[in-house]
């Protein structure tokens, strides 16, 4: 089984290098394989599982849209209040001239350029944002830790290392501050 985890981030170099101004393409190479299925593509098809649509289906829906809206909602707000621009217009905009907008208002510019060119910026730590401190807090609402079985046998029966790891990750922290550096 591969780490999605150092696959995604592998994709997200070559995006980095090959591509270096498609902020789209940043976001879609660490979501690339969020559908995936059990065993990865084992099981596509059955039953019209389509990871491909799965992934789609994750992005546009809690937790993850609106961790991603996030930030840009918050410019086009603060873009709608600081600039001569109304509503219509921004509603109008293609992606290119909308940041294009971001860069061009004092006011989003530093963010902006945050978001789109230095993701290396953004830090994580274990743990809540202490009120004192800048940065917000995040928390996963479910973690996928659930055992398959083994030849028909429980994990702890059948493979006793692999659920100590298991184990393990569940022991994991689930709420974390994030901040930009």
């Amino acid at each position: 089984m591969r780490n999605v985890r150092t696959h995604s981030c592998g994709v997200l170099a070559l995006v980095a290098h090959f591509r270096p101004e498609d902020e789209l393409l940043r976001v879609a190479a660490l979501l690339h394989d969020i559908g995936h299925l059990p065993l990865s593509h084992t099981l596509e098809g059955v039953a019209g599982l389509d990871h491909h649509a799965i992934g789609v289906q994750l992005v546009q829906s809690d937790p993850i849209r609106p961790v991603l809206e996030k930030h840009v909602r918050r410019l086009a707000r603060q873009l709608l209040d600081s600039a001569p621009l109304a509503p219509a217009r921004l509603a109008r905009m293609t992606d290119p001239q909308l940041w294009t907008a971001f860069d061009s208002c004092a006011v989003t510019q530093a963010e902006s350029t945050m978001v789109r060119y230095e993701l290396h910026r953004l830090k994580v730590e274990a743990g809540s944002a202490p009120p004192d401190r800048s940065g917000w807090t995040f928390s996963l609402r479910k973690t996928y830790s659930s055992a398959p079985l083994v030849e028909g046998q429980r994990i702890e029966v059948a493979a006793p290392e692999p659920a100590a790891e298991l184990n393990a990750l569940r022991a994991l922290p689930t709420t974390f501050r994030v901040w930009w550096s």
